[in-house]
């Protein structure tokens, strides 16, 4: 939540498999489609302009048709979220950062309540995240620059807690060669969602099914979706 999440490394990989795109012009349907690798849009390109990036990886992803009518309404609707950032978003590094930040710190902070059959708010406040603070966040928020200093090179990455390692025990090696890691290794949820009264959003084996849903909960759940 403070450095930014692990999909920062996509930069720093090769080419990408080309997932399934609905709207491009030799698929005619998911049992037909063939991927192939093709270029990542990311690599190398932290310190690039985001909106020059970004169209391109969500059409590698297949989540933006082509045109530039499709990238002007995708740009018009994500711009609000980085207009709420207390940090300007020039670079492909600055949105991952922030979109982690503001879309996904729930999330985060939820993984306890994943795969319970029933959820309470003592269960809920029986974790403590470190990164839930106010002061956390603020240091997050007044040295941006210093979090990673070098965007060609992942080793950068959480550079300041490094050091912070580095002056206790003196280890170079690890300064040096240290990469980010994933926090934690969690099974997806087979829930939908819990409200906020902890009530538990599921239907059928995965909570994939529109058809269950609707058999479930009709159309009482737009109560939860805003214009």
């Amino acid at each position: 939540m403070l450095f930014g999440t692990i999909n920062m490394e996509q930069a720093f990989s090769g080419p990408l498999q080309e997932m399934y795109n609905p709207y491009g012009s030799t698929c005619q349907g998911r049992g037909n489609a063939r991927s192939k690798m093709v270029p990542n849009p990311m690599y190398l390109a932290l310190e690039q302009p985001w909106e020059e990036v970004l169209p391109a990886m969500l059409r590698v992803r297949g989540l933006l048709p082509p045109g530039p009518e499709h990238e002007a309404t995708w740009l018009s609707w994500i711009r609000p979220q980085l207009g709420h950032s207390p940090v300007e978003i020039r670079t492909l590094y600055d949105f991952v950062w922030w979109i982690g930040f503001s879309c996904k710190f729930q999330s985060d902070t939820t993984h306890i309540l994943w795969n319970q059959a029933q959820v309470s708010p003592e269960l809920m406040h029986s974790a403590q995240h470190f990164y839930h603070n106010e002061e956390w966040q603020q240091w997050s928020f007044h040295n941006h620059e210093h979090k990673m200093l070098d965007k060609l090179v992942w080793a950068t990455h959480k550079l300041p807690l490094k050091q912070w390692i580095f002056d206790f025990h003196n280890d170079l090696e690890y300064y040096q060669g240290k990469i980010k890691v994933k926090s934690a290794h969690n099974s997806w949820g087979y829930q939908l969602g819990i409200d906020d009264r902890f009530n538990v959003i599921c239907f059928g084996v995965l909570s994939a099914s529109k058809c269950k849903m609707n058999q479930k909960y009709g159309d009482t759940l737009g109560k939860f979706v805003r214009e």
